[in-house]
């Protein structure tokens, strides 16, 4: 077993072409997911089983928004990828788990939580990128 097999779905680090066009896709999705916003992904781990990457925001004028960024692990096994999504300048924030259903969780203990206000465009985001990911 390779390691990447069943995992066609995440780009290693050896098919820059592949991981240019999943960042792509990524950046489309969260564009039209969270409206007014412009996001730029910059990767900051890549791995056969799991990425990890900065959504970075702007407004439609170019100002950066760093208020709005976003840090997005994508992980999984087999053909299941799993999302997380937290909010990078707030570390205490709730973060969005989403694998087949969303799960909103303490950042600190993981424990399950109430989802915060401003969440529909992150569970969007997350359910809009793993059919994506499980369609690819």
């Amino acid at each position: 077993m390779t390691a990447n097999e069943g995992r066609d779905w995440l780009p290693t680090a050896a098919d820059p072409a592949a991981t240019a066009a999943l960042l792509t896709v990524v950046c489309r999705a969260a564009d039209l997911c969270r409206p007014g916003l412009q996001h730029g992904a910059v990767l900051q781990e890549q791995a056969a089983d799991g990425w990890c990457l900065r959504l970075e925001c702007r407004d439609p004028g170019g100002e950066r928004l760093a208020g709005e960024d976003l840090d997005l692990e994508i992980y999984g096994s087999g053909g299941d990828p799993s999302i997380q999504i937290s909010w990078t300048a707030d570390p205490q924030a709730p973060l969005l788990w989403q694998g087949r259903h969303a799960l909103w969780m303490e950042a600190e203990q993981g424990q399950r939580c109430s989802a915060p206000a401003g969440s529909v465009p992150l569970e969007a985001l997350a359910r809009r990128l793993r059919a994506l990911l499980v369609i690819s």
